[in-house]
């Protein structure tokens, strides 16, 4: 009897063994076969689905419309920073102060040179006065006087020269004085004629010049000098602090990094089968998963010609008010492009079963997917149109081939 009982319990472990296997294909069917017994399971089946939208939906990033890094034109030791990372700041607000005392002392130079050269001009274009035009009259008498002295001490020498009374080295010296008296006689001449005439039209102009090219220098050092405070050229707020009073600033090295989150901006990439649907100017939704999936409304700011090399996909921007700054940098946002016209339903050809003729659907409703016959015809390899039988937020099914109609789904 043993060895009956032995067969017996041989029997049962086989029957066993295939119940176990035939419901563990059973499942795997309802995965992934046409077969019926899947749809007789009562586990829910994972599937993705579509969401249908007149527009195009697409993923991205918030950024700041406005990220600055901030850089010193000069070289120099920093006396001051006046912000610390996360202050707010005004446009033009002084940031970062650099020591100034050289380039104070060149402004105070440049400054003397500037009243020195208008003071030049002013007294040449004003001319000489009563005072200075008798100084030089009273110039012109003495050299007058000395030279028709030294032309009657010449004339004596030279005949007594003639005469051998004296040496030709008092003739030479005779000549010398008379012609030294007689330049200077023509100088005095010269510059009282001048004082008296006044400066010529080239003489201002040149003097003028002078006064232009001094007062050039003077901005250029006061350009310096205000240089030497850095201003915020953004509002905004302070991310990121490289430099601590006492280090040395280069020109061109960051020394802060100004982040203006008032206006901020989504960047987003979409395919080639879209991109034609979105235009600059039209509206966009915007949804914030991490903020409660809070809604914003924005304005498509950009829209590349070219697509990214890389991807294939091309760059689009949408531009959002952030008045009260919730929007942060680095967010993940899901936008919905609006059309600004009339746009076709489309829907991808991955959701779309032909079947003996007619063009089918799985429209998931609750926890279940139902068939549904929809009126339409392919646009391209890519999307098919919608006469009728889908609406704008139906959740279709991608990829439905080896569902039955009322199957349970879970949509991952």
């Amino acid at each position: 009897m043993k060895p009956e009982v032995l067969q017996k319990s041989r029997k049962t472990k086989i029957v066993s063994l295939l119940t176990v296997s035939l419901l563990g294909w059973g499942g795997i069917v309802g995965c992934g076969s046409s077969t019926p017994a899947s749809t007789a399971s009562n586990q829910a089946i994972d599937v993705k689905t579509y969401t249908v939208t007149k527009g195009v939906m697409a993923s991205g990033k918030v950024v700041a419309n406005d990220e600055i890094q901030v850089a010193s034109k000069l070289a120099g030791r920093v006396a001051a920073v006046n912000v610390q990372e996360g202050m707010h700041v005004e446009k033009g607000q002084v940031l970062v102060e650099l020591d100034s005392k050289d380039y104070l002392s060149q402004v105070q130079q440049a400054q003397s040179a500037v009243q020195a050269a208008e003071a030049n001009y002013q007294n040449t274009r004003d001319g000489a006065r009563p005072q200075e035009i008798a100084q030089l009259q009273s110039a012109v008498d003495s050299a007058k006087v000395a030279y028709e002295n030294a032309q009657t001490n010449f004339e004596r020498t030279k005949n007594l020269y003639a005469s051998g009374a004296v040496p030709k080295s008092s003739y030479d010296d005779a000549d010398l004085k008379l012609q030294s008296a007689k330049a200077t006689y023509e100088q005095a001449q010269q510059k009282l004629s001048l004082a008296q005439e006044g400066a010529t039209a080239n003489q201002l102009n040149a003097l003028q010049a002078q006064v232009n090219q001094a007062r050039a220098a003077l901005q250029a050092a006061q350009n310096v000098l205000s240089d030497s405070k850095i201003v915020a050229p953004i509002s905004g707020v302070v991310t990121k602090k490289n430099i601590d009073a006492g280090e040395m600033a280069s020109p061109s090295v960051p020394l802060l990094t100004l982040v203006n989150l008032d206006e901020a901006e989504v960047q987003v990439s979409v395919p080639d089968t879209s991109v034609s649907k979105i235009k600059a100017g039209d509206s966009a939704i915007v949804h914030i998963s991490s903020l409660g999936d809070k809604q914003f409304t924005g304005t498509v700011s950009f829209v590349s010609p070219i697509a990214d090399t890389n991807s294939s996909l091309f760059p689009v921007k949408v531009k959002l008010p952030n008045p009260d700054g919730t929007l942060k940098s680095g967010l993940v946002a899901e936008v919905q492009f609006v059309p600004s016209g009339p746009v076709q339903l489309e829907i991808p050809v991955t959701t779309v079963l032909p079947k003996d003729g007619k063009l089918y659907v799985f429209k998931v409703n609750g926890d279940k997917a139902q068939m549904v016959e929809f009126k339409g015809k392919q646009k391209d390899a890519n999307w098919y149109t919608v006469d009728s039988g889908v609406s704008e937020s139906d959740k279709l099914v991608i990829r439905p081939s080896n569902l039955q109609d009322g199957v349970k789904v879970r949509v991952n």
